[in-house]
Formats: structure tokens, sequence, C-alpha cells
């Protein structure tokens, strides 16, 4: 499965490509047939006082993904121009009862301020929203992160609270 913007195919990972991605990324650019140029495995987080890597979080989906797919996975980026993918976005649950699912995504600094993750956040938004049991679709950015909020509001999702350093986005399907 793939799901197609104007410039991007966004291409969701199975259990075995996090595995690859992890172990061996160039038999995963092979199997894909592209480049991945996002974020390094290593780039670290902190969150809630815990630090932890790219690498740990597609380990824990890895795990997730056999059971959730495709919603417990990540998301390449793959640019349509070069094959090369750009960043990365996933999802961090599949939808709860209320129908809410909540999205995060990265992007490799080179590939910043150039649309890409507005068009992505765009489509997989229209995508989710069609899917059985979704009905909105959230994403938390820290207050200080500019310019993810301006990917959310260009996306079209509207802030709805502000809470411990974090802004709500929400974009609710239309009944």
């Amino acid at each position: 499965m793939v799901v197609e913007t104007e410039r991007l195919l966004l291409i969701p990972l199975t259990s075995e490509q996090l595995r690859l991605w992890i172990c061996d990324l160039a038999a995963l650019e092979r199997t894909l047939s592209c480049t991945y140029r996002g974020m390094p495995l290593d780039t670290a987080f902190t969150e809630d006082g815990f630090s932890f890597t790219l690498g740990d979080l597609v380990q824990a989906q890895a795990e997730r993904c056999v059971n959730a797919y495709p919603f417990g996975t990540y998301w390449w980026l793959v640019r349509k121009i070069d094959l090369t993918a750009v960043g990365t976005i996933d999802f961090k649950t599949a939808p709860n009862e209320a129908g809410q699912v909540e999205i995060g995504y990265g992007l490799s600094p080179a590939f910043e301020h150039r649309g890409y993750m507005t068009e992505a956040v765009r489509v997989l938004t229209e995508w989710t929203l069609k899917q059985p049991g979704a009905a909105t679709v959230v994403s938390l950015v820290e207050t200080d992160n500019r310019p993810s909020r301006s990917v959310m509001s260009r996306a079209g999702f509207r802030e709805t609270c502000t809470e411990d350093g974090f802004c709500r986005y929400e974009f609710t399907r239309n009944l």
C-alpha cells in the first residue's frame, strides 16, 4: 500500500521493513527502490524526563506493527522526483474508542521549508479519516516548535488548547 501526494509517496513500513531499517538500511533501500536521507536512527529525543533515539522508537514500532498495521508503523516520505526518503510520519496509536488517532512526524533538516511535511500531513489525514473507526486526527506539538506548529496550521488543523508546554492540534472529519 502507498498513499500518494503531488510530490511524495507515503510508504507504510511492515514490521520486517522496520527491522531492516534498524539492522540493514541498504537492504531496505533496495527493497523500496529508494535512498533514505531522513533523520538518522541515533537522533536523540527527550520526553517526560526520558531520553531515547529514533532507533528505539522504530524498534518499539516493529514490535507493535504486527497487530496494528498500518497504524502501528512509520511511513517513509519518499520524493517522487528522485526516490529519496526525506522524512517519516507515524501514528502513535490506532484510533481509540472516541475515534482519535495521534500523529507525529520528522523531516531531515536538509529538506525543511519546502512544504513536504504539510503535504504529507494533509494527505495522510485525509486517508486516516476514511479508515473505519477514525474521526479525529490529533498532534501534540511543543509550544516553542514554530515550524511544526506552522505545519499543523497549514494542514488545516485547529489548535484546541495548550498544556504542559505543548499545543494540541485537531482535524475532525465532517460528519
